[in-house]
């Protein structure tokens, strides 16, 4: 007999089946519990048997929906940014394991994910955008679950994913909303790395991971290979690698860019000048404290916010520096692949190889654009600084 049922107690049925070894051929009892009547142990059997047959059954473990996330988090250490490791983490430890972490991860099925999104996290003020981000790591970690071949199926590929909806970022639209910025910011240490962000597209870590290594000022290139973020295990900030491949691409900056970089150059020279053995900039960072040590990215966005909120700038965030230049190039009649090659994007429908084969004379036109849109920012940054001798050391 390959299987048969008996009660346990009430309303609890024992399911014995009998389970071949793959290496000695000998078969073994496997006991399964089922709650509820007589018939639903029967189900129960008939599938698990079905499963043998077909060569789909999972051995059931006491790995519980905690102890696999938990696990797979660790797993991708290696693979992954230290930001989207935090993400990932924060997704699952905030939204998903508090819910259904108790769970079999043999046992999660459709409904557990379908209540935990439709139910319960929709009745918090999470956003859709969050929901999806969530649901979407979830998804992953249960696919490597398949691939490992832990569990058979991944439950939540039946279950309906939340919508991301629209979310409206606020941009720099003219030239006056950039002096505005430059006010707001003042004399501090957000201003130069903001204008620079502005100026060339570059995402917030990558322009506190710029290095000076990675500056070409003769030929006017800029080279953006990694990106500052928080390691979320070791509590360190690190240099990491960019989000995607074509994020690498040397990029064409414009003078503008060059002048406040050359600002910076000064300013760090007399900084490590006054600080003297207790520099502290051994990543050769172009943007840092006074003292030479990182600045940390999240610091930057709250400091950001703060300088901007009671300002008509409102609500501009520094990663909307960013869709800032596109706005104002695509307000310069630029053509839509340019921006696109000079915000690093990959696109589904234009490949990266649309973008690498450009021709330089080409991304000069569109750094000449960005120095026509912006180039009323250095005077008032000048008065700023407030340094006559500042202004002629640029202008040389």
């Amino acid at each position: 007999m390959r299987g048969h049922i008996r009660p346990r107690g009430k309303n609890s049925w024992a399911v014995i089946v009998r389970i071949p070894d793959p290496i000695t051929g000998k078969s073994k009892p496997k006991w399964h519990t089922v709650r509820g009547s007589e018939k639903d142990a029967e189900k129960e059997l008939t599938k698990i048997l079905r499963e043998i047959d077909t060569n789909t059954y999972i051995e059931p473990k006491k790995t519980t929906m905690t102890d696999y996330l938990r696990k797979w988090l660790k797993r991708q250490e290696r693979n992954l940014a230290p930001n989207t490791l935090r993400g990932y983490k924060t997704n699952l430890e905030k939204h998903v394991i508090p819910y259904i972490g108790e769970v079999p991860l043999t046992k999660v099925k459709p409904a557990h994910i379908d209540d935990l999104f439709n139910e319960t996290l929709a009745s918090t003020d999470l956003s859709n955008k969050t929901l999806l981000y969530v649901f979407r790591t979830l998804h992953k970690a249960l696919g490597d679950a398949v691939r490992r071949e832990e569990i058979f199926r991944n439950p939540a590929a039946n279950v309906e994913r939340p919508k991301p909806g629209e979310v409206e970022i606020r941009v720099l639209k003219s030239s006056e909303e950039i002096v505005e910025l430059v006010q707001a910011l003042g004399n501090s240490i957000l201003l130069l790395p903001s204008m620079v962000m502005l100026s060339t597209g570059l995402r917030r870590g990558e322009a506190l991971g710029l290095r000076w290594s990675d500056l070409d000022f003769e030929k006017r290139i800029m080279r953006v290979c990694k990106q500052l973020q928080l390691n979320p295990w070791k509590k360190k900030l690190e240099l990491a690698r960019v989000k995607t491949k074509s994020s690498k691409r040397p990029l064409q900056i414009s003078k503008l860019t060059i002048q406040l970089i050359k600002i910076r150059e000064i300013e760090q020279k007399e900084e490590r000048r006054l600080v003297g053995s207790g520099w502290n900039n051994k990543d050769d960072l172009v943007f840092t404290w006074p003292d030479g040590s990182k600045i940390n990215p999240s610091w930057f966005t709250k400091e950001f916010h703060n300088k901007v909120r009671n300002t008509p700038l409102g609500k501009l965030t520094p990663h909307g520096l960013r869709h800032s230049l596109a706005t104002l190039l695509l307000a310069n009649n630029q053509n839509m692949k340019l921006v696109q090659e000079q915000l690093r994007h990959s696109n589904i429908t234009i490949t990266s190889d649309t973008y690498s084969h450009l021709l330089p004379t080409m991304q000069e036109q569109l750094a000449n654009s960005i120095d026509s849109s912006m180039g009323q920012i250095m005077e008032t940054i000048l008065d700023i600084k407030k340094s006559v001798a500042l202004a002629k050391s640029v202008s040389n």
